[in-house]
């Protein structure tokens, strides 16, 4: 399609990924070769310099992020990529790991002495239980190291107390893949994407009620129009866009007046949405907008872990409201106290599930006021 591009992607399709040798047939491996005979600040600087930004959700800078890492005096670290994909419309992070880490072994790229050298590293793969909140990443850490997948408070922060009390850098899936691409990247190209702040290229989830639902490579700059009506092949049965949902279940919606809203960090931040997780997920005008705000908050109220009251309490609280306004018996007063809530959450929530679980709800607020209007005042 038009407005694909083949940077992060560029070897899907081209070799057997259960054979290693049939990856080391295209290349693979050249960019550990390259990065082991580099200083690690290096690679952290060249990071910086295409302007990474973290894929999970936060955008931090990522170069800045493995600097200050790198930063942390001790004699152990660890590195933790989270795979724990449980964020809604997002199905880009699937993986046969186990048979690529017993390979890379018996073929000297991990373990003791890799290649040759005095470095070594060994990948262990955890399971997750499946708990949405242990995407975050204190409580991923409490998951791994067996106790409760609950998120705990910072500071201390990660890169100097995680896993074990181990100084700890965790980046997810996409971030790391980004990294040998960019060593190999001689000729400069994934800068040549995008703009400003939102260089490079950018693995989206286009979801919903698209003809042509996937994962894609765009440039950073691709419009959201380009998005779900050319990548996507628009909307079928000749439904018409009721809302778009950016970044997983605790993103922002939209309505039709974003379609040609560049897709970088900056412009959809003005428009009021964000990168995060980097799903899109369109719904058409078969599903309210209640009724879409009902199902994100079934979601949320059985996700949270409970630890703290905001979260535990307001979620609840916010459902019961939505289901007055789903029997029609909200009034204005219960609207106001749903916004408080929200907002309250907002702002006191331990960790970013319950800072995050409803943007939608206030996003849609300002986007369609009109369901929320009611006639009574108490």
């Amino acid at each position: 399609m038009g407005n694909e591009a083949t940077f992060i992607t560029k070897n899907f399709g081209k070799y057997d990924p259960m054979s290693i040798d049939s990856y080391l047939s295209i290349g693979g491996y050249s960019a550990l070769k390259r990065a082991i005979s580099m200083d690690g600040e290096d690679i952290a600087s060249k990071i910086a310099e295409a302007k990474v930004k973290g894929r999970g959700g936060a955008a931090y800078d990522m170069g800045r992020k493995w600097s200050q890492s790198r930063g942390v005096k001790a004699p152990h670290k660890v590195v933790i990529c989270n795979a724990d994909e449980g964020e809604t419309c997002t199905f880009k992070d699937r993986d046969r790991i186990l048979n690529a880490i017993k390979q890379a072994e018996e073929k000297g790229f991990l373990g003791d002495r890799i290649l040759g050298t005095d470095f070594s590293f060994r990948i262990h793969l955890y399971s997750g239980a499946g708990a949405y909140v242990c995407g975050e990443g204190t409580a991923l850490i409490r998951s791994i190291e067996g106790k409760a997948g609950r998120p705990r408070m910072k500071p201390p922060f990660m890169k100097v107390s995680g896993l074990f009390a181990l100084p700890t850098c965790v980046n997810n899936v996409e971030s790391f893949a980004i990294v040998p691409h960019l060593l190999m990247d001689d000729k400069r190209e994934y800068v040549s994407y995008g703009s400003g702040e939102s260089l490079g290229t950018k693995l989206i989830c286009l979801g919903g009620n698209v003809r042509r639902p996937g994962v894609y490579e765009i440039p950073f700059g691709t419009t959201v129009r380009d998005i779900i009506f050319d990548l996507g092949q628009g909307i079928p049965g000749g439904h018409s866009l009721r809302l778009i949902q950016f970044g997983g279940a605790s993103g922002k919606v939209a309505d039709s007046r974003i379609l040609d809203t560049p897709y970088t960090y900056d412009d959809l931040k003005k428009a009021g949405v964000t990168v995060g997780s980097g799903s899109v997920l369109v719904i058409d005008d078969r599903t309210s907008v209640l009724d879409f705000l009902r199902m994100t908050q079934d979601f949320f109220s059985e996700e949270s872990c409970g630890q703290c009251t905001p979260c535990r309490e307001g979620n609840l609280h916010i459902k019961l409201i939505l289901a007055k306004m789903a029997r029609g018996e909200a009034t204005q007063a219960d609207i106001r106290e749903m916004k408080k809530i929200a907002s309250i959450m907002s702002i006191s929530s331990l960790c970013g599930l319950g800072e995050s679980a409803q943007n939608a709800l206030l996003s849609a607020m300002k986007v369609f006021p009109e369901t929320f209007e009611l006639g009574g005042e108490n």
